[in-house]
């Protein structure tokens, strides 16, 4: 199928019926909506900083989950299916 283009008018080959634009009057349509946005947005508050902090799970020995596991008068295996088994360290960057 051939067509024009909507903008500048040069006629474009074996395009879909959908198309209106050629590829040069695209990439400049897209500059100008990427440009209309960054006009519309620069003015925004820049979000805030998050806190560059990481919880990292760190797994306590066998021994002592198995130790507390019976002092919670509970079997090793429901110990851990509760996530007991680790502990929380938080890790400033």
């Amino acid at each position: 199928m051939t067509k024009k283009c909507a903008q500048c008018g040069e006629e474009m080959h074996n395009v879909y019926p959908s198309k209106r634009y050629c590829p040069r009057c695209m990439k400049e349509r897209a500059n100008e909506i990427s440009r209309a946005y960054y006009e519309k947005h620069k003015n925004d508050k820049p979000k805030p900083e998050r806190p560059k902090r990481r919880k990292i799970y760190k797994k306590k020995s066998l021994s002592r989950c198995a130790l507390e596991a019976y002092m919670l008068n509970m079997s090793y295996g429901n110990y851990v299916a509760q996530g007991l088994d680790k502990e929380e360290v938080d890790i400033e960057l």
